[in-house]
């Protein structure tokens, strides 16, 4: 069967969290009376995976989309390195509470413990409050051992940097860095396509109801001490003006390459395909035009464009605000 390459859409997965708000009705119909904490999209794993909700494949499950067309997605070289599965998870994060301390597994760790792959991942911040922050690391080298006894005796949070969030910050935590987020943040999360979580302090909350239960076992040994945050601030007057848009580049890592489209009404972006790429919709509504139709897109969106689609054009129909994340 011949491959029909269009802009593709999924259907969100919607999380609810002990820590979630809801924060997101702003960019989506979320359940009633549910404090989500998080909504995903592209997810291609055992207990999670996304339906397609748009064009000709609406309705069928991405797995299945990867195991029928997983070069025509991704190209050949990319579909191979990621052996036919889809390499990132995309998600829209609220924070009305803080998320536990925790640390996930690189791809060393998860070779070596036969898991599906690390989890190292990006956060572009949407919104924050004046007193919105995040744990990134230690602020100096400690000891596995004692780190442990910081962690028992709940003093691991003092020993963690802290960074007060500003929208359009972007952060890269690779896996085995120690981490939380803050309360009254929401945050879009890239990660590689796994939810492998150690919890290692939950500021009191795994007696609750809601299980919160610890691994301090895993998340000790899957700690990189010397891990640091690769961290982009917005600094005034930072976006270069091209000739069609303010583009501000992000982030680029082996996992992917992010960057921030800024766009007013009329504008136009022209993009040639040389890997795929998601775009991310935080404001506006645009449209993306290749040879064969057009799809509407608008805030809260987030659209896979196939390797095979070649080019685009993303027009802005008001102002437009958007990441680009081309998958390496």
């Amino acid at each position: 069967m011949s491959f029909v390459a269009y802009p593709i859409k999924v259907y969100p997965i919607f999380k609810e969290k002990i820590w979630g708000g809801r924060k997101l009705k702003e960019f989506f119909k979320i359940p009633k009376s549910h404090k989500i904490g998080e909504v995903w999209f592209f997810a291609d794993q055992e207990l999670d995976c996304s339906i397609i909700s748009n064009g000709c494949y609406k309705g069928i499950k991405l797995n299945q989309m990867m195991k029928n067309y997983s070069e025509k997605l991704l190209g050949k070289e990319i579909s191979k390195k990621y052996k036919n599965r889809f390499p990132l998870l995309f998600k829209f994060i609220d924070s009305e509470d803080k998320l536990s301390i925790q640390v996930h597994p690189d791809d060393s760790y998860a070779k070596k413990n036969n898991l599906p792959s690390g989890k190292s991942e990006a956060w572009y911040i949407v919104s924050a409050d004046k007193n919105s922050f995040v744990l990134l690391g230690l602020k100096k080298r400690i000891k596995k051992n004692i780190i442990k006894k910081l962690i028992l005796s709940g003093q691991i949070v003092t020993n963690l940097k802290k960074y007060k969030t500003r929208v359009s910050d972007c952060y890269y935590i690779k896996g085995g860095t120690i981490h939380s987020i803050g309360p009254s943040n929401i945050i879009f999360e890239i990660q590689q396509n796994t939810d492998i979580t150690y919890r290692i302090y939950d500021w009191g909350r795994q007696n609750l109801e809601i299980s919160r239960t610890l691994d301090l076992e895993n998340g000790i040994k899957a700690i990189k001490i010397n891990n640091k945050p690769i961290i982009k601030r917005k600094i005034k007057n930072e976006i270069l003006k091209n000739t069609i848009v303010n583009r501000r580049n992000l982030l680029k890592t082996r996992e992917f390459f992010i960057y921030e489209l800024i766009m007013e009404k009329g504008d136009k972006y022209w993009y040639n395909c040389i890997t795929p790429v998601v775009i991310s919709f935080f404001n506006g509504t645009g449209d993306i035009i290749w040879k064969c139709g057009k799809e509407k897109v608008k805030k809260g969106d987030v659209v896979l464009i196939p390797f095979v689609l070649k080019s685009f054009i993303l027009r802005a129909n008001d102002s437009l605000k958007c990441l680009f994340t081309e998958i390496r």
